[in-house]
């Protein structure tokens, strides 16, 4: 497979691969992607002249992908070859490259059936992972969600616009500093890679399973305001402190979605007399004991995240009203260096 990369991305072997991950060892796997699974690695000192170096290696999936007894999708070797020339071919490229928020591509391996990609990052763990552990402070959860807006907005005001439609906690990764690196885009539309959506067949690809905006499946047109959906089911993560695949079907309400639940909380709420929307918050209790906590920025990041997991897109706000909104708090306004705000 040749793919249109930069020079300093190197070409690895799958065995190489395999002894980068200790033969993929179930202590190094991460997590897994809707299209594949990643592994903490490390470039041995010396191997092909290189330094050592601990990376993250992603490696691509062809089959059928189950969840919950269902098959929700299934993409054809060629099709996953395809995509991940179009994700390295984004990622490497010097239009984008650069954005602290967008993993970077050390080497990949073109193996068909085999395929691999090595990122130059020393991977903490997933938001995934992470979302419902105490140790992932508040200030973090403020810093990812911070970092991921603006990428998003970054991405949506290029032109032609980028529109990644396949955004999951699972697919956010967190370096050793905590800032939020993006590191999936089988599913990315615009820019370098072109048009996919008018090569793809209705209904074949959604998203990953709890972010899919409800529209989308009834009209089959992507905006960005499905990546704005997909945005805010990740804030009601961090906020309410759960992982979308670890929530329990709730017989209260007949949701299985956390933004079904999040959006039947809140509607309840309104309903009462007295309402006050600055006093509801969604923010799990055991962040109002972190000294970095406002009390205040509760009811405004919970409002931001059910605007933008609306059921109706016309309200979402933009990713550019999102960053203003988050910048807006007293915790980022309190902590500008830590946030790089």
């Amino acid at each position: 497979m040749e793919l249109a990369v930069e020079s300093d991305v190197k070409e690895f072997t799958y065995e190489e691969l395999q002894t980068f991950t200790n033969n993929f060892s179930e202590q190094n796997l991460i997590g897994r992607t809707l299209f594949g699974q990643l592994y903490r690695a490390k470039i041995p000192q010396g191997w092909n002249g290189m330094e050592a170096q601990d990376v993250t290696v992603k490696i691509w999936e062809n089959t059928a992908k189950i969840l919950e007894g269902r098959v929700f999708l299934r993409a054809s070797a060629g099709d996953t070859m395809a995509r991940m020339a179009d994700e390295i071919a984004f990622l490497s490229h010097p239009s984008v490259n650069y954005h602290p928020n967008l993993v970077k591509v050390k080497g990949y391996c073109p193996k068909f059936n085999q395929l691999g990609v090595v990122f130059d990052l020393k991977s903490l763990d997933t938001v995934r992972n992470l979302a419902a552990n105490g140790s992932f402070k508040w200030l973090h959860r403020i810093k990812v969600a911070l970092g991921l807006a603006r990428l998003l907005q970054f991405l949506h005001d290029q032109q032609p616009q980028y529109l990644v439609r396949n955004i999951s906690a699972a697919h956010i990764m967190l370096d050793q500093d905590f800032n939020p690196i993006l590191l999936d885009f089988a599913m990315l539309t615009g820019g370098v890679v072109g048009d996919k959506i008018k090569d793809e067949h209705f209904g074949s690809f959604f998203g990953s399973y709890g972010y899919v905006d409800p529209n989308f499946p009834l009209t089959g047109i992507w905006t960005e305001k499905n990546d704005i959906f997909a945005f805010g089911v990740v804030l009601l993560e961090l906020i309410c402190k759960c992982a979308v695949d670890r929530i329990i079907y709730f017989k209260d309400t007949g949701n299985c979605f956390l933004h079904n639940r999040a959006r039947a909380h809140y509607k309840l709420e309104k309903s009462k007399l007295g309402f006050d929307p600055s006093k509801c918050s969604f923010v799990a209790k055991c962040f109002s004991e972190e000294p970095c906590f406002d009390a205040r920025d509760g009811p405004e990041i919970t409002k931001l995240a059910i605007s933008c997991a609306d059921l109706s897109p016309e309200p979402r706000p933009t990713m550019k009203e999102v960053v203003e909104k988050l910048q807006a708090l007293h915790v980022v306004r309190s902590h500008c260096d830590e946030l790089g705000v």
